[in-house]
This record gives structure tokens, sequence and C-alpha cells, in this order.
């Protein structure tokens, strides 16, 4: 797909069992998983390597809890982002900070970045930058959308807050 993403990882899931109808799924977005995969080798020119999970089937959505019935992952136009080892809140709301500087500040066009998080029953939490394509995929008014997963939250959809930015290259 690119230098840096593969056809395989942007076809990932975590679901092993369902890993083939994934694949298989995705064939028919193979137009907006290049384009995502253009995107995100922006993003790994600023922040180097990147952990991804991108296209996800309708079963492989369905299973994952808080994934929206209209998630841009069906589509082929999103993925969720972390640099490998570093997990943490603050190290992802770097990341999400990064990404905001070169997609907004360098005029890039973008659907939507969100600082997203969850918290798992045992109490601890999990963070991720989504990015997804815009135009032609998304309609030009829900573009360069830049917002920030809300909590708590409750099932099946979260909400989400526009960001407030009060400097160029800020937060």
């Amino acid at each position: 797909m690119s230098e840096h993403f593969s056809w395989e990882e942007l076809t990932k899931t975590d679901h092993a069992e369902l890993q083939d109808e994934n694949m298989s799924e995705a064939e028919k977005y193979r137009p907006a998983l290049e384009a995502l995969a253009e995107l995100l080798e922006l993003i790994r020119e600023k922040t180097g390597p990147l952990f991804i999970r991108a296209f996800r089937c309708g079963k492989v959505n369905s299973s994952s809890s808080g994934s929206s019935s209209k998630s841009q992952h069906l589509k082929g136009e999103a993925a969720d982002i972390r640099i490998p080892g570093q997990c943490g809140q603050a190290q992802v709301r770097n990341l999400f900070a990064t990404c905001c500087k070169l997609l907004v500040d360098g005029g890039i066009p973008f659907g939507q970045l969100i600082f997203e998080q969850k918290e798992h029953e045992d109490g601890s939490w999990v963070y991720w930058v989504h990015v997804s394509i815009g135009q032609p995929w998304r309609d030009v008014v829900k573009c360069g959308m830049v917002m920030e997963m809300e909590w708590p939250w409750k099932e099946p959809d979260p909400k989400y807050t526009p960001v407030k930015r009060t400097d160029p290259g800020g937060l």
C-alpha cells in the first residue's frame, strides 16, 4: 500500500477468527485504504513508527465496544494510532498534539482527528488517536474536525467535544 504500511497491517484485526473475512471485505475499499496509508505516512514522518488498527469488517466492528455503526473504519477511511511503547495518556496526548500541528497547521486535508480513551472493567485505561481521510470520502462539512472523546460515555455511542485550540501549535 505504501512504504511503511502494508495491506496486511491496514486490515489486521485482534479477532483472529475474523482475520480472513476482515481482509476479504476490505478489498472493496482498497482506494480509501491507499489514501489512508498516504496520510499515515505523513504522520509517521513526524513521529516514527506507528501501531495502527484501520479497517474493520462489520463483525469486527460490532464486537468492538463503543464502535459506531457509521464508523469510517468500516469503509477503510480511518485508523486508530499510537506510537509503539507509548500508551500512557500524556504520551498519546502528545501524539494527538503532533498530529494536530501537522494536519491542521500544515494545511493537510483530513477528515477527523480525535483523542479517544476507554476505561476497562479492571479500571485500567487505553488511549489512542483516531485519524481519518477527508474528501472525496467524507463530506466537506465533516472534514477538518478536531475532537476529544468525552468521558464517561454510555453505549452505544460515545460523545465528542470539539477541541478549542489556544495557539497555532498547542491544544
